[in-house]
């Protein structure tokens, strides 16, 4: 074994692997969370975080749905309202926000960002028991896997702007990782429809990178948080959707 190998191998070297990946795991939560880091050293460890973006979605999601099972609202507004509220919060309202400045502001930003908050909420309506907990689990996981599938690859429309740094520090690791978790645990919990799922969020997302390379000549910060935002109310309306129909057969 080379002195390379064995210092790689180390218990020292594998602990400072540790530290950094923990690191990088807890700039991305706190990214995920709203925080927006102007550091460019703090923005790599975001993009090398990313990797378990789906996991801290799944869980956000996962402590919404149990905390809606103990709260357990019977009024229907409140049944429709408050999930999507908290799944905005659990985000810090920074998607919602990113979507609306994607789209110029304004009227049009407004009416096109109120339609698809009641969109969720409609969809919150037909959605009981597991499915309701389903929903809640897989919107957030793959709204935040949606970030990964834009920012690999792709270009930044700035060289000094945050999804520079996102494009530049996310590697085929992060990738091949987070979207593993995505589709794994969307298959686990949702069996054939998962794929649906999958395909939806996945579409949505490439779309939305080729516009922006084509409008813009790469991806943005507020195009990574628009993509996410879509793609969190997308999975949403989408089993909502398949619910209403299933009841009204």
């Amino acid at each position: 074994m080379s002195e390379s190998e064995k210092h790689a191998s180390s218990p020292a070297s594998i602990g400072e692997a540790l530290a950094t990946l923990l690191r990088d795991g807890w700039c991305g939560l706190r990214f995920l969370l709203g925080w927006r880091p102007p550091q460019a050293e703090i923005r790599a460890s975001v993009a090398r975080g990313a990797l378990f973006f789906p996991l801290f979605g799944a869980a956000g999601g996962s402590i919404v749905a149990e905390m809606l099972i103990l709260v357990g609202p019977e009024a229907p507004a409140m049944r429709a309202l408050l999930p999507v509220a908290l799944l905005a919060l659990l985000s810090g309202g920074r998607p919602a926000l990113d979507l609306f400045r994607f789209l110029g502001g304004g009227i049009l930003g407004t009416l096109f960002l109120a339609g698809l908050l009641g969109a969720e909420a409609w969809a919150f309506l037909n959605l009981d028991g597991n499915l309701r907990v389903i929903a809640l689990v897989l919107a957030p996981m793959l709204g935040r896997w949606a970030y990964v599938v834009q920012a690999y690859g792709s270009l930044p429309a700035r060289s000094d702007g945050f999804a520079s740094m996102m494009v530049r520090h996310m590697q085929f690791t992060q990738f091949a990782t987070a979207s593993v978790c995505a589709m794994a645990l969307s298959l686990m919990l949702i069996n054939a429809l998962g794929t649906l799922v999958l395909f939806l969020v996945a579409s949505l997302s490439i779309l939305l990178r080729i516009f922006t390379h084509r409008r813009q000549g790469g991806v943005s910060g507020v195009s990574l948080g628009a993509g996410a935002f879509l793609a969190e109310a997308g999975v949403v309306i989408l089993i909502g959707s398949i619910a209403r129909l299933a009841a009204g057969s």
